[in-house]
């Protein structure tokens, strides 16, 4: 078995193994959906999904079309049920995986209201023609609930930062779930082999703590007193600033125009 498939699979079934079910889910609101469309009785269940997954004794392979895999509602700002669709082909170069997530939330009269994504491979390329999608994206598909004619199913299909099937499972995870959820799947799937590797190749977790460039000003005309990079809370900073310098202004700059100063000049706060 390949390490994509391998890999792709043990992350799948381990997902199903800690998220919650849709007969169980804690959220109240989460309840209310779930009941209001009866989705508990289009989940799948363990032996199914095994079965429905790509293995390497068919590495061709994909859902029913009225079975789902339901993930731990979001419950961040917004309570929202997700629930995938896979259909995964592996025996071609770049493996062909389409992964339909359909998200189910109230709106602000309580109503049950729905909207769904498409993360999908490559789509393919040849001497003739160049693919318009051939490469990790992601689109917008009709609602579960109720169709929109005017919906934009092909443009725009907006690139993810992945190579494999793997970091695109990963990438559809960050986008429910927030950065840090990376932090968990290494703690919790420590044992699904090769993870590790998939996850340090995703750039997601490699851009810089934020920082902000300021440099103050006095008189009139003004005249530069500091520069500050600011590596805390930029509120904080301002009020200390004003504090400091009645009736300064304070201009961004960029990074190079802050490394460029006199180094008398240049602080860090705090």
């Amino acid at each position: 078995m390949s390490n994509d498939l391998s890999t792709f699979r043990e992350l799948v079934l381990w997902l199903w193994q800690t998220h919650e079910k849709p007969w169980d889910y804690r959220n109240e609101h989460a309840k209310f959906i779930v009941d209001s469309y009866n989705l508990a009785a289009s989940s799948l269940f363990d032996r199914e999904l095994e079965a429905y997954l790509p293995s390497e004794s068919n590495v061709s392979n994909c859902f029913p079309n009225n079975r789902y895999f339901y993930l731990t509602p979001v419950t961040d700002n917004r309570i929202m049920v997700p629930r995938i669709q896979l259909k995964c082909d592996f025996g071609r170069n770049i493996p062909e995986i389409r992964c339909r997530l359909e998200l189910f939330l109230l709106d602000n009269n309580a109503e049950v209201q729905s909207l769904g994504f498409r993360f999908e491979s490559p789509e393919g390329k040849s001497a003739q023609t160049v693919g318009v999608h051939h490469y990790y994206h992601i689109q917008l598909i009709q609602p579960p609930t109720t169709r929109i004619d005017w919906l934009p199913e092909t443009q725009p299909a907006f690139p993810i930062d992945a190579d494999d099937p793997v970091k695109l499972l990963l990438g559809l995870l960050i986008s429910l779930y927030g950065l840090n959820y990376i932090d968990t799947i290494l703690r919790e799937a420590y044992h699904i082999r090769n993870l590790g590797k998939y996850i340090s190749g995703i750039r997601y977790k490699n851009f810089d703590v934020f920082e902000w460039y300021r440099i103050i000003e006095i008189g009139n005309p003004p005249r530069h007193v500091e520069g500050y990079k600011v590596i805390s809370n930029l509120n904080e900073f301002e009020i200390f600033i004003r504090g400091k310098y009645q009736g300064c202004n304070i201009r961004s700059i960029t990074r190079s125009e802050y490394d460029a100063l006199d180094r008398a000049m240049r602080k860090i706060y705090p």
